[in-house]
């Protein structure tokens, strides 16, 4: 893919198309799981959190304090409380569980952190969280997101909608994500890690620049296999792409 500036009107509708509609199936629970017809699901809600529980156990949380800027779910679990996602894993100590992030804008990264100020080149903030609770364990969250340079004005602005769906007789929920970008300043420049053949050029880079959610999953459940299998092979580390993720 060829490096290309885009226009605040062509940004919009060619990161709609991108990324504005993102689905996550449902997990699927253990046989223990399945067998639990008396569930116990509760709120639990802070200043900066929202949760679902099962009982003791959390089924998922969605993290949204503005010190820490890019919100992010972690735990995110089956409904018996077995945990599917890995917060700050050493070898990426800013990748936060299941999360978004650009690469890089208009040249800075947003992605990567300073290991000593666990801060990025560019500023991700949460302006704003609006949580929608339902008596029938579903949830509605909707996040407004400023990118800028450090101390320079918004060059791109996201307005970020999360649906929970409520988890059904047998455990399985849903997780509907739909982001909005608008390119609020100067003409936005969307890029990603080199590929091979570039300078610099990595292996792990890919085409786009990581538009749509990214999540780390933890040792414990690297032996498990997606089911079904979009390649026909397992994949000893999962990510957010799998078959348990649909977008569009």
């Amino acid at each position: 893919m060829n490096k290309q500036s885009i226009s605040r009107r062509d940004f919009l509708s060619r990161t709609a198309i991108a990324s504005a509609a993102i689905a996550c199936p449902a997990f699927l629970p253990s046989a223990a799981a399945e067998a639990k017809a008396d569930k116990k699901l509760t709120w639990k809600q802070t200043d900066t959190t929202v949760a679902l529980l099962n009982g003791d156990k959390v089924v998922w949380q969605l993290n949204h304090d503005p010190k820490v800027d890019k919100p992010y779910i972690h735990p995110l679990a089956t409904i018996d409380g077995s945990v599917l996602t890995w917060n700050r894993p050493p070898d990426h100590v800013w990748h936060r569980a299941l999360w978004f992030s650009w690469k890089m804008i208009n040249g800075l990264n947003y992605w990567e952190e300073n290991r000593k100020t666990r801060l990025s080149q560019g500023r991700t903030e949460i302006q704003s969280t609006k949580v929608s609770l339902d008596k029938n364990c579903s949830a509605k969250i909707e996040i407004v997101l400023s990118y800028h340079p450090p101390d320079k004005p918004e060059i791109l602005a996201e307005k970020r909608t999360i649906v929970f769906g409520a988890p059904a007789a047998n455990g399985l929920y849903t997780i509907d994500w739909t982001s909005v970008f608008t390119a609020t300043g100067a003409d936005a420049l969307l890029d990603r890690t080199p590929i091979k053949g570039e300078k610099g050029g990595r292996g792990w880079s890919g085409t786009w620049p990581n538009s749509r959610p990214s999540a780390r999953t933890p040792p414990s459940t690297w032996p498990w296999a997606s089911c079904p299998s979009r390649t026909g092979s397992n994949n000893s580390r999962p990510r957010a792409s799998n078959s348990w993720t649909r977008s569009s």
